[in-house]
């Protein structure tokens, strides 16, 4: 009785055992086939994703042109001859023409020194009417070229004396025709002019005396700014003239 039931907890152990191999071995082979799906699965599938696309077609090569050959036309009889043509030379190019210099523009005629417009200002000086009756200052006006020394210009232009036409109209001046001026200068308001010695000699007198030394002030003093006149003799201050006419100190008109 004993011995039956200890066989029959041995079956029922050696049933269990064998349960439980079966059942490890089962999932052993179910993580087999696992693996092996996971790696053939990819490989199926892109097998059926590239059956599924219609087939790359080549491009068809670009068809060229033949390049017509040029042959010369048949002979007489029919036949053509086997060599082509040679081709024409191209047309020979005209001669340069040759270039002209340009004429050179004439130089415009330059005037003479005489026509030529100088700049000039009109200048006053003054002469002494004296046509019969008494003797007077008149003031007249001289074009003489622009310069940077405008007092000495209206100074030599008084002492070379009346020209032709103002003597025709009876002018004259009372100064001797040797008198020079040898400096003149401005100092304030005064102009002092250096004079040559032949300025102390008047055939005319004191009248003679007084007229030139009028001549000089008004012609000086024409000018703005100047209101009289220091006159010296050769360089050397000079008191008196003949008859008493004193020239020691500025004069103004």
């Amino acid at each position: 009785m004993k011995n039956n039931r200890g066989n029959a907890r041995r079956r029922a152990g050696n049933n269990r055992g064998c349960v439980t191999g079966s059942a490890v071995l089962a999932v052993l082979l179910l993580i087999a086939l696992a693996i092996v799906l996971a790696l053939l699965l990819p490989r199926l599938w892109n097998e059926a994703v590239q059956s599924r696309q219609p087939p790359t077609e080549a491009a068809p090569a670009p068809i060229l042109p033949e390049t017509p050959q040029i042959t010369s036309p048949p002979r007489p009889g029919g036949l053509a001859p086997a060599e082509t043509a040679p081709a024409e030379p191209p047309p020979a190019e005209p001669p340069p023409e040759p270039e002209l210099e340009p004429e050179p523009e004439p130089e415009p005629a330059a005037l003479p020194p005489e026509t030529v417009p100088a700049d000039t200002r009109g200048r006053a000086i003054f002469l002494v009417q004296a046509d019969g009756g008494e003797p007077g200052l008149r003031r007249v006006v001289r074009d003489l070229p622009a310069s940077l020394t405008p007092l000495r210009d209206s100074l030599d232009a008084l002492l070379s004396g009346p020209s032709e036409g103002e003597r025709a109209l009876g002018m004259d001046s009372f100064i001797h025709p040797d008198v020079r001026l040898l400096a003149v200068w401005i100092s304030g308001d005064t102009a002092i002019v250096d004079i040559s010695d032949d300025f102390m000699i008047n055939p005319r007198g004191n009248e003679g005396f007084e007229f030139q030394i009028r001549q000089i002030v008004w012609t000086a003093t024409e000018f703005p700014g100047v209101q009289s006149v220091q006159f010296l003799v050769e360089g050397n201050a000079v008191d008196f003239l003949h008859g008493g006419i004193r020239i020691g100190v500025p004069i103004g008109r």
